[in-house]
């Protein structure tokens, strides 16, 4: 009998977790959001949790004839939030390439 009990709670909780998992999809833009359309070359996007349902993205960008570092954040429906084609993070004299970025426990 305590078998027979298990094995409905298991179907139970299967059948829920079948019927909820669609709901538990992040809601982001049919399609897709262009992070960035400026000229030129953008590569070696980085992205992770915001913490907010949301991430943050970096990469590199030759917008400039230069390598720099832009970052954009997009919040929970996948829709930028800081300014168009993202905010310059590294943008000295120079070629700065290979963003990594990781959460501050914050």
């Amino acid at each position: 009998m305590k078998t027979r009990g298990s094995s409905i709670v298991v179907w139970a909780m299967v059948c829920t977790l079948v019927f909820a998992a669609p709901s538990l999809r992040a809601r982001w833009i049919t399609d897709g959001t262009p992070i960035c359309t400026a000229h030129y070359q953008q590569r070696n996007p980085v992205i992770i949790s915001d913490g907010e349902g949301g991430a943050l993205i970096t990469w590199t960008d030759v917008r400039q004839f230069e390598f720099n570092i832009y970052a954009q954040r997009v919040n929970e429906r996948g829709a930028p939030v800081w300014e168009t084609d993202g905010v310059p993070v590294c943008s000295v004299s120079g070629d700065q390439s290979t963003p990594l970025i990781m959460p501050d426990g914050s």
